[in-house]
């Protein structure tokens, strides 16, 4: 890749990196204002809940411990920490 193309396409997700940011300052600013205290409050308790609503399984997703799945999970992590295939 010539240097000039890098710097180029650098500048460029640069760039556009920080006017989604400015992007994302001003919704804000404009939905504090529209929406007041308690209004806005409820909005990023809302955004709060969709950004780590995939973290909520809390590896339920995965099987207890005790299941057929999570057991088969630890003699997997078991054979590996050993060394063995």
């Amino acid at each position: 890749m010539h240097p000039r193309k890098l710097v180029r396409d650098s500048l460029g997700v640069a760039l556009s990196s920080y006017l989604a940011r400015l992007a994302l300052l001003v919704r804000g600013v404009v939905a504090a204002a529209v929406l007041g205290p308690r209004g806005y409050g409820g909005w990023n308790a809302l955004n709060l809940i969709l950004d780590y609503g995939s973290y909520a399984t809390c590896g339920a997703l995965q099987g207890p411990p005790w299941s057929r799945a999570g057991r088969a999970r630890r003699r997997g992590a078991c054979s590996r920490a050993r060394g063995a295939p």
